[in-house]
């Protein structure tokens, strides 16, 4: 009689080649299902390393794209602060149109870079 048992990807196939009480099926049968059966459990194998390497590389473009957004946020935020300094020093040497507030001004701006 021939044993069935389960493989790790689900499927039910013979175990080695036991042939006694299994007259309709020949050598040839049972080694022919079990090289199907060993085709489909790597079939499956291979689907889930293909899942696994496409949620891997899923995870790299989240995080990257995540830093991207980051990086474009703190730019941003730079811009915004350089332009009101910017504004501000303008304000300041219009109401005082002088050598001194301009001198002043140009200095408080090369001051962080």
């Amino acid at each position: 009689m021939s044993r069935w048992c389960t493989c790790e990807c689900g499927t039910k196939h013979l175990s080695g080649l036991e042939l006694e009480g299994a007259s309709s099926l020949t050598a040839g049968t049972v080694e022919l299902r079990m090289v199907l059966t060993a085709w489909a459990c790597l079939s499956s194998a291979f689907r889930l390393f293909q899942v696994s390497l496409l949620q891997t590389q899923l995870a790299r473009e989240r995080k990257c794209k995540q830093d991207y957004i980051e990086c474009c946020a703190k730019t941003s935020q730079e811009l915004s602060d350089l332009h009101r300094e910017l504004s501000c020093s303008l304000a300041a040497v219009v109401r005082e149109p002088e050598a001194a507030v301009l001198e002043a001004e140009t200095r408080k701006l090369a001051q962080p870079l």
